[in-house]
């Protein structure tokens, strides 16, 4: 469960990138891991999320646990809790990506395809960095524009139709959510080579022609640093570190990882590229 997860109660999340560790064979550069939410933070977009979408039952354990080590939450946190565990009907007063300005130091993208006999699920995961640190997370089910289509992303991996709850048509949400976040920020893949080659699949297939965004990849900060052993070991195992049902692990584990590269090279503004209809 979010909640109960000590590591984050005295501000101290746990990284779990530790193959990743010894990158620059220097000292461990500083990272952030989405483990879970504390009782006196300032992201208030991201408590307020988090208590919204919360079983109420949860909470009452979780406020239980905070009271019996006597560490007090901010008064709108407490409220937004006993209204949720009162009611189960809380909203998250604020609006994203507005609460952010929408204006993020970059945002990291995942996708992530399953296979099996009958369906295969394609969905988007979003890990977003504003002044050093993930600010929030999420991901998106995405419905093929036919499900009878070979939709070759990547190669040799069809796309069909899942029934899922939230699933969506790409181009409804391009329209409503994406265009609004990737074009005024800054993009992150792994490899651009195999994730825009994804992206742009799926502008071709929706016909989503209003797209114009700057990019980059870990890859390319890796080859630019001069670490070509490491840049090997990227590319052998990737970023697949937990085989969970959505992209969200892996576009948080790919924003660790750039985060940590931004540190070390902070002239990567100087390396990124541009995409729009034209190029």
């Amino acid at each position: 469960m979010l909640f109960l997860n000590k590591a984050w109660i005295y501000g101290k999340p746990i990284n779990s990138m530790v193959w990743f560790k010894d990158l620059f064979d220097n000292e461990k550069l500083p990272t952030f891991s989405p483990l879970a939410i504390s009782p006196d933070m300032e992201n208030e977009y991201l408590f307020f999320e988090t208590v919204e979408n919360e079983p109420p039952y949860s909470l009452k354990h979780w406020l239980s646990y905070f009271k019996k080590k006597c560490i007090n939450f901010k008064p709108q946190y407490l409220k937004a809790i006993k209204k949720q565990i009162r009611k189960g009907d809380f909203k998250n007063p604020h609006k994203f990506p507005d609460y952010f300005d929408n204006e993020f130091d970059f945002i990291s993208m995942a996708f992530q395809f399953g296979n099996s006999p009958k369906e295969i699920v394609c969905n988007l995961g979003l890990a977003f960095v504003k002044n050093g640190e993930l600010v929030y997370w999420t991901n998106y089910n995405i419905l093929p524009p036919d499900e009878e289509d070979a939709f070759l992303i990547p190669k040799d991996r069809v796309v069909r139709l899942q029934k899922l709850e939230h699933v969506q048509n790409f181009k409804d949400l391009w329209d409503s959510t994406l265009l609004e976040i990737f074009n005024k920020n800054l993009l992150v893949f792994y490899d651009s080579e195999v994730e825009l080659s994804v992206l742009k699949t799926l502008f071709l297939n929706y016909g989503v022609e209003n797209f114009s965004f700057w990019y980059t990849d870990v890859l390319c900060q890796v080859e630019l640093s001069g670490n070509s052993e490491k840049l090997a070991e990227l590319k052998k195992f990737g970023f697949k570190v937990k085989k969970e049902e959505d992209a969200k692990e892996d576009a948080v584990t790919c924003a660790n990882v750039f985060h940590e590269l931004s540190i070390v090279n902070p002239n990567y503004l100087n390396h990124i590229r541009h995409l729009d209809i034209g190029n």
